[in-house]
């Protein structure tokens, strides 16, 4: 037994003192500031995760670093100094991780009370985060210097024929390359293949209650040019949900119409610009340009129109609307995005053209009012449409974009150039004729000027993660957490260097059901209602019917 547990800890020596200090140190610093807050309220296990990973990450940061100080020969301690820089470096970095474990509970709920949620008891979850964090470190470091062994193996091989310093770049060069066909031809392609089928069989899935409509003016009924079964999960439920004229009359005490919804599924042609001349098609077989409002919808990644966007337009325009949407995925829109990324674009444009170009043909006094509308990855596509130099001539009247992703070029834009006193998250631009920002609270009359000819609205929330995460958080403090911040957002939210990109990375995961409404990317009907209201106009309409269609949508 002796010599067994002598061989153990001969062993354990070994392969402890092969690890880096400086790695483990930068390491467990980056656990410390991985604990402070982000956007969002990170569950024990997300938050275990987190730490595993910027662990890992701050180790090969820091190995790499005492690698090129010692290839620079620059000067390092010895003998007694190093150990008294390790013994307080310990002591500090070991007072960082108590501080911040007893924290995690404080700085959680920082989170959650700005977003009126319930709070966390302290340091009920403490372990279960370690646990995680510790299984997660080991797996990452453990894969790490796997990699590293067969750099090391293949330069072994090259050494007898090559000068070493060629070696090394060579042997980077193979197991780099060799490492990436591994990751993205097997482990990516294999994840992807995972999530398509089961997104596809999700697709094909039919909702309890939702039948083929017996009404001919539904996309999908007997008279539709398009086929039922083509229409998908979410078209299906888009073309059988909402109100009726009888719901919209009971609301408005008025006369009101069936409103129109138009789908195109991603079976239902082969091509993009098939599905868009089908789309537009069936727009003309129900007479959609004869309504007042015509709303070209790009949907999310699966095909999901939000029910609160469409339903309250038509109930402020008494059903006398029509809404087309053509389906370009059945993954979601974070999948969508890493897999399929010009999807969204090809198909919000292709859609936008064939149906743009028509209704521009049509006379001015008695077409419909033409908008845009597009969620999260759909806002996306959405305003790629529609190009200014494009329309310049004759414009459309205006768009609603909801949860801009990061990636949205206009968007961008338009927030870099924003008016220099207007925070990040909330922008104001120009005069606010043309383009204007909102966000729970409707700030959308916060303007001198009246709204010009054609009108553009943002809808985005400080807590956002898919629209404030940027790969330059890596190494530049954001401009959302500079001056005025969100009212939801957490006083503790500082940048760090490298960790605050994984953690606003790990936000951008959080599902939308575990964000309350009215934060992060999860909308509400009310931001939607107004947006609606200041965006179109509508006639007969006051102030007093948009709280009650507030109030109906609370129910």
């Amino acid at each position: 037994m002796k010599q067994i547990l002598n061989i153990i800890k001969k062993s354990f020596k070994s392969y402890w003192n092969k690890f880096s200090i400086t790695g483990i140190f930068v390491a467990m610093i980056f656990v410390v500031f991985s604990l402070t807050p982000s956007l969002l309220p990170r569950t024990p296990l997300i938050q275990g995760v987190l730490s595993g990973v910027v662990f890992a990450v701050g180790y090969w940061i820091g190995w790499l670093l005492i690698l090129l100080w010692r290839y620079l020969e620059l000067p390092e301690t010895k003998g007694r100094y190093t150990t008294y820089l390790q013994v307080g470096f310990s002591i500090i970095i070991g007072g960082g991780i108590i501080y911040a474990f007893g924290h995690w509970t404080i700085w959680q709920n920082s989170i959650l009370q700005g977003m009126d949620q319930n709070i966390l008891q302290a340091n009920q979850s403490i372990p279960t985060v370690i646990i995680v964090f510790i299984i997660v470190a080991i797996i990452l470091i453990s894969i790490g210097r796997a990699v590293l062994k067969s750099f090391h193996f293949v330069m072994k091989l090259i050494y007898k024929f090559i000068p070493r310093r060629i070696s090394n770049f060579i042997g980077i060069i193979i197991v780099g390359s060799l490492l990436f066909t591994i990751v993205n031809g097997v482990f990516i392609e294999t994840f992807f293949n995972i999530i398509d089928s089961s997104a596809g069989k999700v697709n094909q899935l039919t909702d309890t209650g939702i039948t083929i409509p017996i009404n001919n003016l539904k996309t999908g009924s007997s008279e539709s040019f398009i086929r039922w079964e083509t229409l998908g999960r979410e078209g299906r439920n888009f073309v059988t949900t909402g109100p009726t004229a009888k719901d919209i009359s009971d609301f408005t005490k008025r006369p009101a119409m069936e409103p129109l919804r138009v789908y195109v599924g991603l079976e239902s042609a082969e091509t993009v610009q098939e599905r868009a001349q089908l789309a537009l098609d069936e727009l003309k077989r129900v007479n959609a340009f004869d309504r007042s409002v015509l709303i070209i919808t790009t949907p999310t990644g699966t095909g999901w129109m939000d029910p609160s966007a469409v339903d309250s337009i038509e109930y402020i325009y008494g059903g006398d609307t029509a809404n087309v949407g053509i389906q370009y995925s059945y993954l979601s829109s974070q999948s969508t995005l890493l897999f399929l990324p010009t999807r969204a674009n090809e198909t919000s444009e292709a859609m936008f053209h064939v149906i743009y170009n028509y209704w521009k043909t049509l006379p001015r006094d008695s077409r419909p009012k033409l908008y845009l509308f597009g969620l999260s990855l759909g806002s996306f596509g959405s305003e790629h449409s529609a190009k200014l130099y494009e329309i310049i001539d004759d414009p459309i009247n205006g768009a609603l974009w909801a949860g801009p992703p990061f990636v949205n070029k206009l968007h961008r834009d338009i927030t870099e150039n924003r008016n220099i006193d207007s925070p990040a998250w909330l922008p104001t631009f120009g005069d606010g004729s043309l383009v204007r920002f909102t966000s729970k609270d409707n700030n959308l009359d916060n303007h001198k000027s009246e709204w010009g000819k054609m009108r553009l609205i943002y809808i985005q929330h400080a807590t956002d993660a898919i629209s404030f995460f940027s790969p330059d958080l890596f190494y530049k403090k954001p401009e959302w957490l500079i001056g005025q911040r969100g009212p939801d957002v957490s006083p503790f939210l500082h940048w760090q260097p490298v960790v605050t990109f994984f953690q606003v990375l790990f936000d951008l995961t959080a599902s939308v059901e575990d964000t309350p409404i009215g934060h992060g990317h999860h909308f509400s009907p009310n931001a939607y209602i107004d947006s609606w209201v200041s965006l179109t106009d509508p006639p007969n309409w006051d102030e007093q019917m948009t709280s009650r269609l507030k109030e109906l949508f609370a129910k």
